[in-house]
C-alpha cells in the first residue's frame, strides 16, 4: 500500500476513490468506513463523490467518475476489461 501512496501518480483524492470503489465492490463495510474517513478528513475527496461511491451512483466530477468506472470494470472483470 505504501508504494501505491507514493508511486502511483494519483493524487490522494484519486487514491481514495480507487480504494473506496474496490472496497464497495468487495462489500467490505469496514474498508468502506475506514477509507471514507480518510477520504473525508485527509485526502479531501469531494463530498458528492464520496457519497456517490458509497451509494453506487454517478460521480459528478468527470475525472473521478472515469477513474471510478475504470476501477469498477477492472475489479468486476478480474483485470480483463471489455473492448467497449
Amino acid at each position: 500500500m505504501d508504494w501505491f501512496r507514493k508511486e502511483s501518480g494519483f493524487t490522494p483524492a484519486e487514491q481514495e476513490v480507487v480504494l473506496l470503489v474496490i472496497s464497495r465492490i468487495n462489500d467490505c463495510h469496514y474498508c468502506v468506513a475506514a477509507h471514507s474517513m480518510i477520504a473525508e478528513k485527509v485526502s479531501k475527496v469531494p463530498p458528492q463523490a464520496l457519497q456517490a461511491i458509497r451509494e453506487g451512483t454517478a460521480i459528478d466530477d468527470p475525472k473521478l467518475r472515469a477513474l471510478a468506472d475504470f476501477v469498477k470494470e477492472m475489479v468486476e472483470s478480474r483485470g480483463n476489461p471489455s473492448q467497449a
